[in-house]
């Protein structure tokens, strides 16, 4: 029996969630906002299978698993870019 799923470790997913232009304006801060609650409320993926960028534009998954429950539940702008 295999500890490691191995079906889910070599998927990565990088998701844009604000345009870099508007990072610094109302949507921006709203999609940081929303980042925030998102990783409060999943806070078992956030810890460790999905990180923000350093100019909060974009969030790097490297879990389907929690990709797939931010798509269920994200309801913001955003574009999945690989």
């Amino acid at each position: 029996m295999d500890l490691i799923d191995k079906t889910n470790t070599l998927k990565f997913a990088r998701v844009e969630i604000v345009p870099y232009a508007n990072r610094n304006d109302k949507v921006g801060n709203l999609a940081h906002l929303h980042w925030l609650q998102w990783s409060r409320r999943y806070s078992h993926y956030a810890a460790f299978k999905a990180k923000i960028s350093h100019d909060k534009t974009q969030i790097d998954f490297n879990d389907m698993n929690a990709f797939k429950a931010f798509e269920e539940t994200w309801t913001h702008y955003y574009r999945r870019i690989y």
